[in-house]
């Protein structure tokens, strides 16, 4: 249990690499009962993949585009950029 402390404290502190090193000697020190079960589900999420993209809602025209891209765990991301002709009245709704 103080492993997984420090573990979390290492999370918080930036450093996943060393948390996810002492969660699994967690795993592999404490006897099946529930800290081993919380040791797992930490690994568990220190391993997750994840990427998340942002852009603001209204762009304007002629100006650059701000992306945001949030990841985890991912070495490459290729982003594909295309020209959408989208003409639409003033009176279309797309929020239901």
């Amino acid at each position: 249990s103080n492993l997984l402390y420090i573990a979390a404290v290492l999370i918080q502190q930036q450093n996943p690499k060393k948390a996810h090193e002492l969660a699994t000697k967690a795993v592999n020190d404490i006897k099946k009962n529930s800290w081993q079960v919380n040791a797992e589900n930490l690994i568990k999420n220190l391993e997750t993949k994840t990427v998340n993209a942002t852009l603001n809602q209204i762009n304007l025209p002629n100006n650059n585009i701000p992306l945001k891209i949030d990841y985890k765990n991912i070495t490459n991301i290729t982003v594909k950029v295309y020209s959408a002709n989208l003409n639409l009245n003033q009176t279309d709704n797309f929020c239901s």
